[in-house]
């Protein structure tokens, strides 16, 4: 809640618990999409991906709320079956696959920060789209005239791109810290684990 907690604070405490939630919804349907594609490609049968709260079956096509196994594995799974053998190679890429698929994601989300011009922000420093006045009471020119209504009307969209671009860097930086974590916690050897099979 960290990154997201900078952004929001003073605000509702919900709305950062709400933000939490989608990006952790997506960091695991990633993540078991990631296993779902290795499965695949080992030549293995994909019956259906949770991603609480949602599971998808894919035989018959339908969307429903999750399944929980009582196995250990509450924010997500892939259920699957192979077609002919599986080696304990092909076992240990689809494991590692949902992890790999946490570090592309986080690579992208920090590639996308980074590109758009967020990275300032991230450092600490002034989001790159120009200099803005903090406060509407800034605006008003020296002369004591009040800006005219195009003035201030340049001022408020300049301030939503900032506020946006800011809003923006916080949640891919969140998405990305996420990612990584997960992926690095799903690879420690532990049981239901990812990284008890790689």
């Amino acid at each position: 809640f960290g990154v997201l907690g900078e952004s929001h604070s003073g605000e509702i405490p919900l709305l950062t618990l709400m933000l939490a939630s989608i990006l952790a919804f997506v960091s695991v349907l990633v993540h078991e999409l990631g296993h779902a594609i290795a499965v695949r490609w080992a030549g293995g049968r994909v019956r259906s991906i949770m991603a609480f709260p949602f599971q998808l079956h894919l035989r018959p096509l339908r969307v429903g709320m999750a399944e929980l196994r009582g196995r250990g594995d509450v924010a997500g799974y892939v259920e699957w079956s192979p077609v002919g053998s599986v080696t304990r190679r092909q076992r240990a890429i689809i494991s590692a696959a949902g992890p790999a698929a946490d570090f592309v994601l986080a690579t992208v989300a920090l590639i996308i920060v980074y590109c758009l011009g967020f990275m300032d922000w991230v450092a600490g420093g002034p989001v790159v789209i120009e200099a803005l006045p903090r406060q509407a009471s800034s605006a008003i020119p020296p002369s004591g005239m009040l800006p005219s209504d195009a003035e201030v009307a340049r001022w408020m969209a300049a301030e939503w791109k900032r506020r946006m671009a800011e809003t923006s860097g916080i949640l891919l930086t969140a998405l990305a810290v996420l990612s990584i974590g997960g992926g690095l916690t799903n690879l420690l050897p532990f049981d239901v684990s990812d990284g008890q099979s790689v």
